[in-house]
């Protein structure tokens, strides 16, 4: 291992809620000029405090620099439909109407200076949706790992 070289970098942990796609933007203009924003009292703010809260106790080094593996799995409530009292409730494929790119956008957006410099860097990984088992509670499934050059195919 030459001086350069920086030991990989694995973090793991769970965030225990359920979690919330980003909605689209708001404008608003001021003096003459468009800003966007997302309301101060939309739930993601909550959801992203609480991803915040869970990465900063899992993780307490400098932030994450160069290119990243970030694996998510976003588990959803059941929904009614699925919930029985006598035969099992395994994890299910999430069909529901929250978009998977926007739970991602959500939380990619929400360790900005906290894991990592930017969520630009963020090279590879999976992201899935599914519906927590029946002894599951939701939430978000978060695997995040650095990455070489020497990696890449």
């Amino acid at each position: 291992m030459t001086p350069d070289d920086k030991p990989k970098v694995k973090i793991s942990f769970f965030v225990d809620c359920i979690p919330v796609a980003q909605p689209r933007q708001r404008h608003t203009i001021i003096n003459d000029r468009v800003h966007n924003y997302t309301p101060k009292g939309h739930p993601v703010q909550t959801f992203k405090s609480l991803v915040c809260f869970a990465a900063k106790r899992a993780y307490h080094g400098p932030l994450l620099e160069g290119p990243l593996r970030v694996s998510l799995l976003f588990l959803l409530p059941r929904p009614k439909r699925l919930i029985w009292k006598t035969k099992p409730m395994p994890r299910r494929w999430g069909t529901c109407k929250v978009d998977k790119d926007n739970l991602e956008k959500a939380f990619n957006d929400s360790l900005n200076g906290v894991i990592w410099v930017d969520d630009s860097q963020i090279c590879d990984g999976c992201v899935q949706k599914k519906y927590a088992a029946g002894s599951e509670s939701p939430g978000v499934i978060v695997y995040i790992e650095t990455l070489e050059e020497s990696e890449c195919l």
